[in-house]
């Protein structure tokens, strides 16, 4: 959470609980956000620990029961999930901390400020043994949020 006024929930350095996913969507709808445009973001290995969860010892159902989410379409509390793994899992204290977020899509902003930079050589490395050009890309651009209370972040779940 660079940006300020963002929400934030802790896990303490502990695993991700139903309770705690509450919380982010609570941050939210105190600050007058509607959930309709949000999306979770996290890590695989975030959203495969949460698939997991049990109801209870006894039983061991699952909360989610993975047969029932559509592949295409993971959702939780009703809110589409998307994974990346652009999303640390090795931070933290424990460093083995992940980052999990609740965000309203319309308030995300892609900030370019540097533009489309394109280069090519034929030198370089065995280009010029096998006739090849290399070609480089690189697009500079920022997040922010329009308004950073649409959004909640939590950095240290170990799920």
């Amino acid at each position: 959470a660079n940006t300020s006024g963002v929400n934030t929930v802790s896990a303490g350095s502990a695993a991700i609980t139903f309770d705690k996913l509450r919380d982010f969507m609570k941050e939210l709808e105190t600050d007058d956000v509607p959930l309709d445009e949000c999306a979770w973001f996290m890590h695989p290995r975030t959203w495969y620990g949460i698939l997991g969860f049990v109801k209870n010892s006894e039983s061991n159902n699952f909360v989610i029961n993975p047969t029932q989410q559509q592949a295409y379409s993971p959702r939780l509390y009703g809110i589409p999930v998307y994974t990346t793994s652009n999303l640390t899992v090795d931070g933290g204290t424990g460093s083995n901390e992940a980052t999990l977020m609740l965000v309203r899509v319309p308030d995300v902003i892609l900030c370019e400020w540097g533009g489309l930079e394109l280069a090519s050589t034929s030198v370089g490395g065995d280009a010029w043994a096998k006739h090849l050009v290399e070609v480089k890309a690189v697009y500079t651009v920022d997040v922010g949020m329009i308004n950073p209370e649409s959004a909640c972040v939590c950095t240290d779940t170990t799920t």
